[in-house]
């Protein structure tokens, strides 16, 4: 590998252009002088103003993920009124007709004691 002395910091597995399919494991190296050094205060910097934003977005997120259970939950109690609605119009016209037929049935019954 060369001169120095070297630290392995991970492993990399490419992938076979014409299979797709990943190659064997290979390992990282750097040298040891070339590790990194503890952050700076701008490196703090950038992490705390990456995690906020990060944080934020998951924040949306959820907000979002809560207005589209609460539109679904609303959604699904329209369609149940509009449900019941419709039952209630056919127990109504159901009803009508009954009483149509009932109203035929008693001047049926008037004719024959009549005559």
């Amino acid at each position: 590998m060369g001169e120095g002395r070297y630290i392995q910091v991970g492993v990399t597995a490419l992938r076979d252009p014409k299979t797709g399919e990943f190659l064997p494991a290979v390992p990282l190296y750097i040298r040891e002088e070339d590790k990194p050094m503890a952050p700076t205060a701008l490196d703090m910097h950038i992490i705390r103003e990456l995690a906020e934003k990060y944080k934020k977005a998951r924040q949306e997120m959820e907000a979002e993920k809560r207005r589209a259970r609460e539109e679904l939950k609303q959604a699904k109690k329209r369609i149940q009124i509009l449900e019941d609605m419709e039952t209630e119009e056919r127990i109504e016209a159901g009803a009508d007709m009954l009483r149509a037929f009932m109203a035929g049935e008693i001047k049926n019954l008037k004719r024959r004691n009549k005559g």
